[in-house]
């Protein structure tokens, strides 16, 4: 943490993630797994998401709450998906959870608290797709959610076919 303070270069706080209190700490031999730290403010939580690995995470602090959901439909219509709360859980200090690829590990997770937590997530090698899902349960609506780097490569790629369909 004083290594975050002071400015140095590790943990890099520079480096683009999908989530914005996530850090990296280290990345194995071709992305075989990858090991983050993650710090929650009083009340933050993720959107409801999937993953394209599988993972551990675990909390250094107290209060940190795991929500999973199940999705009810069959995936088959574009940016819809139905959602129902499968369990909620809190871990406490040393405790761990884990977490699977696509539709079996959709959940969110966030600290209730009132004080700040950190957490430690061992991730596995991540599948080819570019994205992760983001889920509004309310709206029954799905959104991709890309690191800065190939969100902008992406709206680069569609600004291009839209300029060449008016040509």
């Amino acid at each position: 943490m004083q290594s975050i303070l002071d400015g140095d270069a590790f943990p890099d706080t520079h480096h683009p993630t999908l989530f914005d209190n996530e850090l990296v700490l280290h990345v194995g031999p071709d992305r075989a797994y990858s090991l983050r730290m993650y710090l929650w403010g009083p009340g933050e939580y993720t959107a409801i998401h999937d993953h394209n690995a599988w993972g551990v995470i675990g909390t250094v602090t107290e209060g940190f709450e795991v929500i999973n959901y199940s999705r009810l439909d069959d995936a088959s219509r574009e940016g819809y998906a139905e959602l129902q709360e499968r369990e909620r859980f809190f871990l406490r200090s040393g405790e761990s959870a884990h977490t699977y690829p696509l539709d079996r590990g959709i959940h969110m997770t966030g600290n209730p608290t009132l004080g700040t937590i950190i957490t430690l997530s061992l991730y596995g090698k991540p599948l080819a797709r570019p994205y992760i899902q983001s889920f509004d349960a309310v709206n029954r609506r799905v959104l991709r959610i890309m690191s800065p780097r190939r969100k902008k490569a992406y709206l680069a790629a569609e600004a291009l076919r839209t300029l060449g369909s008016h040509a």
